[in-house]
């Protein structure tokens, strides 16, 4: 088990410095390179003067002050959609499987959260126990720790297979798996004790998130906007001053005839750790810095006022918003590293999976998010025809 260092991801302005004075890093500009943004330092990462202050409830999430996203709207609409609310049932009813069959109940009362369902439920069962192998962004390894594991995190099933046979599923552990997930000891696996488990691929996580996101995009009333497993624009190296880095998201929301991203999403296979593993949230980073210099090299169609990562982590799923001003600009363009200006991501979350009252919310969030976007194009759009 790593070492906790949570100077590892700093909070507020005066964490950074600390840190920055401590590991005394090259400026940003001076680097020769940056290597991909899945593979960067923490002395890169603090070249990018980011701060991530403390993670906040899933209830404190709000939206940009000037975006117009109605989330009573969209609970109100998602309430009366009947396929969206037997997804819902079906997280609630502590269902293990989706019917492969053609004529199957479940699949024609879930409808397009179907596959999202099924892929969540495959995201759960194909599990292995969590190593800390992630190169030299961990810590020195100490004992794990003696203490048996809190009763009620970890939980077998039986499930029954397309033949009807039953095959033995390893539920991995987070948070307490009664169907509510009322009572819950634990916000988030990170603080739980014992070892973890973590899904045995990452594009078994992606397709579980990809085809939530874009079921739900799909839903909203003439979308001009669509979840895609696109890496798009940020497979080329994104230039920063005279450095270059490769960043390549899992996906994107962008606009069906724009090329205008508004926003990214990244998953992993293994739980989120920001404390003992801050790897994840250098690479989320970087990505950010990433997708606005791009945004600056390339100009937008359409401005928008917000920037979103989406993140899975297994099965928790956490919304990162991140602001800055036009100082963090100015630094991006000229490598001005006596600035004062700092890209703030602000975490939120989690969002369990395997809770029903967490994933509507959830829903209702990206539902009203993406209702805004498609409003925000069509405004445009009607000013400026046609829209290229």
């Amino acid at each position: 088990m790593a070492i906790e260092r949570p100077d590892r991801i700093p909070e507020t302005k005066s964490e950074w410095k600390a840190r920055h004075k401590q590991l005394a890093p090259k400026p940003l500009h001076q680097w020769e390179n940056l290597r991909s943004a899945s593979e960067i330092t923490e002395k890169q990462f603090l070249g990018l003067r980011v701060i991530w202050p403390t993670r906040r409830k899933r209830e404190d999430f709000v939206f940009h002050h000037a975006l117009d996203a109605d989330v009573s709207m969209a609970a109100q609409i998602l309430g009366h959609f009947e396929v969206f609310q037997n997804f819902i049932k079906h997280i609630k009813g502590y269902h293990t499987r989706i019917q492969h069959r053609g004529d199957s109940a479940d699949r024609l009362e879930l409808g397009v959260f179907a596959s999202p369902r099924r892929h969540q439920l495959e995201t759960i069962r194909r599990v292995k126990d969590t190593t800390d192998e992630e190169g030299d962004t961990e810590m020195p390894d100490e004992p794990e720790p003696r203490e048996r594991p809190q009763p009620g995190l970890y939980k077998e099933e039986t499930v029954s297979t397309k033949s009807g046979d039953t095959e033995r599923m390893e539920i991995s552990p987070t948070l307490n798996y009664s169907p509510s997930m009322q009572g819950s000891m634990y916000e988030c696996a990170e603080d739980m004790p014992g070892k973890k488990k973590e899904t045995i691929g990452e594009s078994i996580v992606n397709n579980a998130a990809i085809q939530l996101l874009a079921a739900i995009c799909e839903v909203t009333a003439d979308p001009a906007c669509e979840f895609l497993d696109y890496r798009g624009p940020f497979e080329k190296f994104v230039s920063i001053g005279n450095v270059s880095m490769e960043a390549r998201v899992d996906g994107v929301l962008l606009g069906r005839e724009i090329p205008d991203i508004f926003a990214i999403f990244e998953v992993k296979p293994r739980y989120r750790r920001r404390k003992s593993s801050p790897k994840i949230l250098w690479q989320e980073s970087a990505e950010f810095v990433a997708w606005i210099n791009h945004d600056l090299k390339n100009k937008r169609v359409v401005e928008w006022p917000m920037r979103l990562l989406i993140a899975q982590d297994h099965d928790e799923i956490y919304l990162c918003v991140a602001e800055y001003d036009e100082g963090y600009i100015e630094f991006l363009k000229e490598g001005d590293d006596s600035t004062d200006s700092f890209l703030s991501i602000q975490e939120y979350g989690p969002f369990h999976i395997r809770s029903g009252d967490q994933m509507e919310k959830l829903a209702n969030i990206i539902y009203a998010y993406c209702q805004a976007v498609t409003d925000h194009i069509n405004s445009i759009k009607s000013q400026t025809e046609p829209l290229t």
